[in-house]
């Protein structure tokens, strides 16, 4: 390509060894390094041509031919090509008769400037007559550049026609006949591994699994994708690479609770998952400024990318104690569980409060605590125990009137014969603890 441009050999050398080493080691010059005139275009398609890296030439005919027809359609188009010499008329009538001359350059002067019109140059000066009238083109010396220029390209102009004719009639035997024929990719994608094989052998082409991929459409164990793709060509007896499929890709929301912020936010990106929202709420069980909560929450399965929201806790919620005094114990155990409390039960004998009645509290009813705090119930169990005195031979006036001051009941039980008048037994027994206005019965003889 080099030579047909330029007319020279793109490497010289002493021998042919060294010519060789030029060639391996080497790449092919631009041809404008030999023909200034020769456009960039031109000297941009032959070192493209000429790579001695694979990768960097052209991959086939068809990519070369469209860069051939693009630098063509942006040249100027080829002008036909004049020779600006004079033309010369030589009358050859005298040399018919004449022996044959030996062979010698032929001299034909031109009229001189200064000759008249007609008059022929003296035979003294031993040339063959004849005529010569100039022609009316300009004189070569005349020649402006850039008519210089143009008939310079006309040559290349014509080259790349030649290379662009070349180059389809080479692209169409690649593509029709060649090894670049090719044909549309068939569509296994779904298939299983075996499936697609068999399909793809069906029509003279190899499978080669390449790797694995997510997809949402096609189940795991059959073909996600193709390269090429569905319906692109390829060549025939060529191999299609497939990919895998997992399945859709899927991803599990990770524990926060009880995290800080930083470490949550670090979990869930690592789960391949996007921190979302983050706002702060009270919470009586997570401490202050850790995570208390995520939506969705832990261990959802979701989707890559899924945004997670996290709530950070303020503490427990702060809650007015409320007045329970007076109420049965378990009502107000039940108030105070319902604003967030607990209840702590001490119980009391009380003269005033009856049995199972709350004496007091503490905190006192309105105090600001947190939520979750304990709050103190005093519950009275009622008036103390009496312990119950000895009557036995108590005279009867006597007894009952021990019994009353200690605020007990007397059931007096006299007998057929009570002469005495004394207390003979008594129930319960003398020591016995009783509740405050409980009855002693005693017996009388």
């Amino acid at each position: 390509l080099f030579e047909m441009i330029t007319g020279q050999l793109p490497h010289a050398g002493e021998s042919p060894l060294s010519v060789a080493y030029q060639h391996v080691h080497t790449d092919v010059p631009a041809p404008s390094t030999l023909n200034p005139a020769i456009p960039s275009e031109v000297d941009a398609l032959v070192v493209t041509a000429t790579r001695r890296d694979p990768r960097v030439r052209y991959q086939d005919a068809a990519d070369f031919l469209a860069d051939v027809r693009r630098i063509r359609a942006t040249l100027p188009p080829p002008r036909p090509f004049v020779d600006a010499r004079d033309t010369l008329v030589v009358d050859l009538s005298p040399m018919r008769d004449a022996p044959a001359p030996v062979t010698a350059p032929l001299a034909v002067p031109l009229t001189s400037p200064g000759a008249a019109p007609g008059t022929s140059p003296s035979r003294a000066q031993g040339a063959t007559q004849g005529t010569a009238p100039r022609s009316s083109r300009p004189d070569s010396s005349a020649t402006s550049p850039g008519s210089r220029r143009r008939r310079s390209r006309g040559p290349i102009v014509a080259v790349i026609v030649l290379l662009a004719v070349l180059g389809a009639a080479l692209s169409a035997w690649w593509l029709a006949a060649g090894p670049g024929r090719t044909m549309p990719t068939p569509d296994v994608t779904g298939l299983t591994v075996e499936e697609a094989t068999s399909a793809l052998s069906t029509v003279g082409l190899s499978l080669q699994v390449s790797g694995e991929a997510f997809s949402e459409s096609v189940p795991a164990g059959a073909l996600a994708s193709t390269d090429p793709l569905p319906g692109d060509p390829v060549r025939v007896d060529g191999t299609v690479v497939g990919a895998v499929s997992l399945g859709p890709e899927r991803y599990e929301v990770p524990i926060v609770k009880g995290l800080d912020p930083t470490e949550a936010a670090a979990a869930i990106t690592s789960a391949n998952l996007v921190l979302g929202a983050t706002r702060e709420d009270f919470d009586d069980r997570v401490p202050i400024g850790d995570v208390a909560s995520s939506t969705p929450k832990a261990g959802s399965i979701v989707k890559p990318g899924t945004v997670v929201d996290i709530v950070i806790s303020k503490g427990p919620e702060p809650v007015p104690v409320p007045d329970v005094e007076g109420r049965k114990s378990a009502l107000a155990k039940m108030a105070l569980t319902e604003v967030g409390l607990k209840a702590d039960v001490t119980q009391k004998f009380s003269e005033k409060v009856k049995d199972g009645i709350v004496i007091s509290i503490r905190p006192r009813a309105g105090t600001i605590v947190d939520s979750g705090s304990s709050v103190a119930l005093i519950v009275s169990k009622g008036p103390p125990p009496v312990t119950v005195p000895n009557l036995v031979d108590m005279p009867r006036d006597r007894a009952v009137a021990t019994l009353r001051g200690l605020g007990l009941r007397a059931k007096i039980v006299e007998g057929d014969f009570s002469p005495l008048n004394r207390v003979i037994s008594q129930t319960p027994t003398p020591g016995s603890s009783v509740p405050k206005g409980s009855t002693v019965t005693i017996r009388i003889i």
